[in-house]
């Protein structure tokens, strides 16, 4: 997608809320979108006769959703481009008669960890930790086999992702967890889609790691494979895997985002950095959308 004017980025934003409203009666619709280094997350609500509907949407045109994001990203490059000043977030009315407002937030979120923005090459890449040789320490990292033996799997999955279709190099990625769906946009136009799972988050500010199985934002359909880690925890005396918080390294987290995607028999996994918190992923195989 190539956006070429902010008329162009308004009207993308204005069609995200008419496709969240579908036919439902409504007097304002809103979109809340907080911008992160590669990611978007979005909460939308309609009002009608002082009744506010956060749910449903989307059936008809979920494109509409997917442009939506990339247009806030690019507006967040643009803004940046022209002024120098980066926003994290805005906000987007729309009324019935086309109307709308536009407002801006430029204030950093205070737990929001920017080590991990783009910039020196170096582990910036939610993939790179793998593809660096996280497990050629593994002593000090997750002494247990099965483990060890799933993150050696891991790693060369995600080698072989990142040779057959870029795994690490997106320009951009967006989960939709109401979908199941995680998104790579990469730079040269592709854009690829792949049934998704959240293994858990993790904390950089505490250094804990929640688990999925149990984890509040995390819808029931998207907590199997972290609930399958959990059940073999059980099965074999792993407490780290049954307990629902869990003080440990991103290493560590890794780690249990392996034992995941073997469990799931999952095609890959991902990192996305969610401002301060990182979201480990496992997906399935991706298809060009």
């Amino acid at each position: 997608m190539q956006l070429f004017d902010n008329k162009e980025v308004h009207q993308r934003l204005a069609t995200y809320l008419v496709e969240f409203v579908e036919n439902r009666d409504w007097d304002v619709a809103k979109a809340h979108f907080s911008i992160f280094s590669k990611m978007v997350r979005a909460n939308q609500w309609l009002l009608y006769a002082d009744l506010e509907e956060k749910k449903g949407g989307f059936t008809k045109n979920p494109e509409a959703m997917w442009d939506g994001l990339d247009a806030v990203l690019f507006l967040r490059d643009e803004i940046l481009r022209t002024t120098g000043r980066r926003i994290w977030g805005l906000t987007f009315t729309l009324y019935p008669d086309g109307k709308y407002d536009i407002e801006y937030d430029y204030t950093k979120p205070d737990d929001y960890d920017d080590s991990n923005e783009a910039g020196d090459g170096g582990s910036d890449s939610p993939v790179a930790d793998l593809l660096g040789g996280l497990v050629k320490r593994p002593a000090a990292v997750n002494p247990d086999p099965f483990l060890q033996q799933a993150l050696e799997a891991l790693q060369a999955q995600t080698a072989q992702n990142s040779r057959d279709w870029g795994l690490g190099t997106e320009a951009r990625w967006n989960l939709e967890m109401n979908e199941g769906s995680l998104r790579f946009t990469f730079a040269d136009g592709r854009v690829l889609q792949a049934p998704v799972q959240v293994v858990g988050t993790y904390s950089t500010a505490s250094g804990s790691f929640l688990w999925g199985w149990d984890h509040p934002s995390v819808p029931q359909p998207l907590r199997r494979a972290a609930q399958k880690v959990c059940d073999y925890g059980l099965a074999h005396g792993m407490e780290p895997l049954t307990m629902r918080s869990i003080a440990c390294s991103e290493d560590e987290a890794w780690a249990y985002t392996a034992a995941a995607a073997q469990l799931d028999g999952a095609a890959g996994a991902y990192r996305g950095d969610a401002g301060g918190t990182w979201v480990y992923m496992v997906f399935g195989v991706p298809v060009a959308v």
